[in-house]
């Protein structure tokens, strides 16, 4: 009852917060590293940052059949951050790409060149377009999607990805999911910085997904920490989904 008061309440006489604006502006106000890499991923150094970023990697989101066998090209990332998850995928691919909409792009790069990465492009959203066609083996977002201001970030996403996507590539979503309505869009009087501001029905996004794609595999249950097995108290609030062109 008290917390469908204070939702009442919020929605009376809270200013809307800009949900997007939060992702484009308030990383600059993070000068130091760790505050920096902190503001995308919790994290209290730059050595955790690179375990859980690794863990992350290995254990969830290359870990499908079919990786080993893949070209090793050109990757992109959907929501790079800080950068952290673009330095275990330099290890794998000949070349990676990282696209955000956030302000602070020199940042990320003194956190790739911290890790002796030299083979990463970082694009602003509105520069994707000038990407050719089928120019990727392996395209991945992992929960960014949850902090989408709107369902049609979604939609040209998944349509982006359809025009980039390599015969024969894989792309990889993680997803903060939902059991209610198909799509919440969080009330921006009612967000909280950084906090989730977007959830998918993992059956609607698997229906929406299949329109243009064969979705080979999909979780609703996945750890809360990946470096720790799936159980009852280790289990969290996302779902993925893998898929290919048709």
């Amino acid at each position: 009852m008290l917390k469908i008061a204070k939702k009442i309440f919020k929605k009376i006489f809270y200013r809307p917060i800009d949900i997007k604006k939060t992702w484009i502006d308030e990383p600059s106000q993070h000068p130091e590293m760790v505050s920096f890499l902190d503001w995308f991923d919790a994290t209290s150094s730059i050595e955790e940052t690179k375990e859980k970023s690794a863990a992350d990697w290995e254990k969830l989101i290359v870990n499908f059949p079919g990786y080993a066998q893949l070209a090793k090209n050109d990757c992109l990332e959907i929501g790079f951050g800080g950068g952290r998850l673009l330095v275990p995928a330099s290890r794998d691919f000949k070349k990676v790409y990282g696209i955000d909409i956030h302000n602070s792009l020199k940042k990320t790069v003194e956190y790739l060149e911290l890790n002796g990465v030299n083979n990463c492009e970082l694009l602003h959203k509105d520069e994707l377009k000038k990407i050719g066609d089928n120019s990727f083996d392996f395209i991945f977002s992992f929960i960014v999607f949850q902090h989408f201001d709107s369902s049609e970030e979604v939609n040209f996403y998944l349509s982006e990805i359809k025009r980039l996507l390599r015969p024969g590539g894989f792309c990889h979503i993680f997803y903060a999911k939902t059991q209610e309505e198909e799509i919440v869009e969080v009330d921006p009087k009612l967000f909280e910085k950084r906090r989730c501001s977007l959830f998918l029905k993992p059956e609607y996004f698997r229906n929406l997904v299949e329109k243009d794609f064969k979705i080979t595999s999909f979780s609703d249950m996945l750890p809360k920490y990946s470096d720790k097995p799936l159980s009852k108290n280790n289990e969290g609030a996302q779902a993925s989904i893998l898929f290919q062109l048709k």
